[in-house]
């Protein structure tokens, strides 16, 4: 495998030195007889293999090696190549050295080609041969010597909480910068969050007019969905699914995940914190005097939130802004919902098609899911009850029918039903998938109350002999919970 001179200009520009954070899970022992000297010698290797860094080494720019990296010290680089073969290299004299990405679930990557077209989708494999990449829904494959870098995006919420981090807000043109960012991305309820929090410092020309515009295209929004005219239906089909929760909604459910030892990037107006005085006065937890209650105004939001939590201060839960997502949603985004729940079981061929194929139970589908989406969805997970269980399971996860029917049948102690076209997604291959889906359930197990104060109610099938039971919808004045 050979490079161009162009291409290793925008390799270098573009870091392809930094190595990935995350390593390969090593493959499970098998049991075997005997084995001989051989046999140990290759099962060494392949567990040595499976804990280090996949890379392609260029000793020059003609001549490729690849291997794992077995150590890169002070001037030393050795590699342990597919045959097996160790290489010690001086780092000083080596042409280049480009890691690979190991990815157990499709992330958002832009891959650059030696042909100097670039393509953007979810990233899929990045091994030694090839680099699979899905591009609006199609698998796309390309040879590695066709590929000069391929390169992780961050998600939204990665992206906006580095922005947060890196905002001077005493500067109010990179402020607006942000909030066009926001706009562009088509954040609205952010953008409007931002521009709001500019206003309440300064008195911006520039921000008003932004502020003035996305009031409006809200309010366009909001009138499209609640004066919809039914008689502009009348030659369409009525879909019975429910609506997709709101942005309000999403909120909420966000603001019951946060994790006070690892919150996310959060802000409590000071109006919200005034309320909060006069609804529990008198409370050991709240300062009581007028310099104490300005200071605590202008504390860290997330000690703020602690003591709302204390309190169970749950009618001011809404006025939290919660702006990057809670750890534990963002592995059900990444591990579950984006990975396999919505590409498999919740496809268009499957439970995210029209009615007639659905089945027992629907999901919202879309080529790319928003967070009402995903958030609609879980909802929907939580609250499906069927004759042979829940799709969620908080007390005995493994029984989830979610779990059981993402096993082969023979694993199975409910089986997916037979249907055309269905494969389990916990197969060996896929033990990451189930790793993460059980290490998901079990931080939720540990914390988790038995529903969201979020009105939305699953579809269920309109056939009067359905098996499946759908709970009422769980409106503000239900109890989410033991601790909040």
């Amino acid at each position: 495998m050979t490079l161009p001179a162009a291409a290793w200009c925008l390799l270098l520009l573009l870091g392809v030195s930094q190595a990935p954070t995350d390593e390969a899970t090593p493959p499970s022992d098998q049991s075997v007889p005997s084995k001989s000297a051989a046999d140990e010698a290759t099962e060494t290797r392949t567990q040595e293999e499976g804990t280090k860094p996949r890379v392609i080494l260029y000793p020059s720019r003609l001549r490729s090696i690849n291997g794992h990296l077995i150590e890169e010290g002070e001037g030393t680089i050795k590699l342990l190549d597919r045959s097996g073969k160790t290489h010690e290299f001086d780092s000083s004299l080596i042409y280049a050295l480009v890691r690979l990405h190991d990815v157990e679930e499709p992330l958002p990557a832009v891959v650059h080609l030696q042909d100097g077209r670039i393509r953007e989708g979810l990233l899929e494999e990045d091994s030694f041969d090839h680099v699979r990449l899905k591009i609006h829904g199609v698998d796309h494959q390309f040879a590695r010597q066709d590929v000069t870098l391929v390169r992780l995006l961050p998600s939204f919420d990665e992206e906006y909480e580095r922005l947060l981090r890196e905002l001077d807000e005493s500067n109010i043109l990179a402020h607006l910068s942000l909030c066009r960012w926001l706009i562009s991305e088509e954040r609205l309820p952010e953008a409007k969050a931002e521009l709001e929090r500019l206003l309440g410092r300064e008195d911006n020309p520039t921000a008003r007019k932004m502020l003035q515009k996305i009031d409006a295209r809200l309010a366009v929004q909001n009138a499209k969905k609640q004066n919809r005219d039914p008689a502009d239906d009348r030659d369409i089909k009525h879909d019975s699914m429910p609506d997709l929760v709101t942005d309000s909604d999403v909120n909420l459910v966000r603001v019951y995940e946060i994790q006070v030892d690892d919150p996310p990037k959060l802000r409590v107006p000071a109006a919200t914190v005034q309320k909060l005085f006069d609804g529990y006065q008198g409370s050991p937890l709240l300062p009581q005097d007028a310099e104490g209650q300005i200071a605590f105004t202008k504390s860290d939001p997330a000690d703020i939130v602690s003591v709302m939590f204390a309190l169970r201060a749950r009618e001011l839960y809404g006025e939290i802004q919660v702006l990057t997502e809670p750890a534990l949603l963002s592995t059900f985004r990444q591990r579950i919902h984006d990975n396999w729940l919505l590409n498999r079981c919740g496809s268009r061929a499957c439970h995210g098609g029209p009615e007639e194929t659905a089945g027992g139970f629907r999901l919202h589908w879309s080529y790319r899911p928003d967070d009402r989406v995903r958030t609609s969805n879980l909802l929907a997970l939580n609250r499906l009850e069927f004759d042979d269980g829940k799709m969620l399971n908080w007390s005995h996860p493994k029984q989830s029918l979610l779990y059981q029917y993402a096993l082969p049948r023979s694993e199975a102690s409910t089986p997916h039903p037979e249907v055309d076209g269905w494969e389990p997604v916990f197969t060996p291959g896929g033990a990451g998938q189930r790793k993460a889906y059980l290490n998901w359930i079990e931080q939720m197990m540990g914390r988790h109350h038995k529903d969201w104060p979020v009105d939305y109610t699953p579809w269920t099938p309109s056939e009067p002999d359905t098996e499946a039971v759908s709970p009422p919808a769980q409106g503000s004045g239900s109890d989410p919970g033991q601790s909040r």
